[in-house]
């Protein structure tokens, strides 16, 4: 009997270890999160030039796993689009001290994107962000030096999907 409630506890723990939160993002995308996320919703400026953002934060252990949606007023020219992608890391890295440690232009699920890492005193931020059609998204990991994961990041973000691929 003991062995067998032992095999029942394995089992029940391994279950819930590997729980994944499949999140839809505004715009059609979707991303698995490792716990259930909590959603924050705003504006950024007034009248006709509103954008519309969601925020989707959720944390495992000592890392925060974020996935950002803002919705743009119109589509986004693709000629345009890597000045919007530097645009954003430029007012990134205008926020508390941030260090800009690398960033390259990669293809990401065919388009191109921005993968880049930006350390603050002992945080560590990894992020990867590419526009499609009249939305932009972050995908991003954050964590203290000593708790960032570099694998669970790139897991997240194998996990995120845009509206064209479901």
């Amino acid at each position: 009997m003991k062995k067998y409630l032992f095999a029942t506890l394995a089992l029940i723990a391994t279950s819930f270890a590997h729980q994944s939160f499949p999140q839809a993002l505004p715009g059609g995308g979707g991303i698995v999160f490792p716990n259930p996320p909590q959603r924050i919703h705003n504006f950024l400026g007034s009248g006709g030039n509103k954008i519309g953002y969601d925020i989707f934060i959720s944390q495992k252990n000592e890392m925060i796993f974020f996935a950002l949606a803002a919705k743009f007023p119109g589509v986004i020219d693709e000629a345009k689009e890597m000045s919007c992608l530097e645009g954003f890391l430029r007012g990134f890295m205008q926020k508390d001290k941030n260090v800009l440690q690398n960033a390259k232009v990669i293809n990401f699920h065919g388009k191109k994107a921005l993968s880049f890492s930006v350390k603050n005193k002992s945080r560590n931020f990894l992020g990867k962000t590419l526009v499609f059609e009249d939305f932009m998204y972050l995908i991003a990991t954050e964590a203290d030096d000593k708790d960032l994961q570099e694998d669970q990041f790139e897991k997240f973000v194998r996990s995120f999907t845009l509206p064209n691929e479901k």
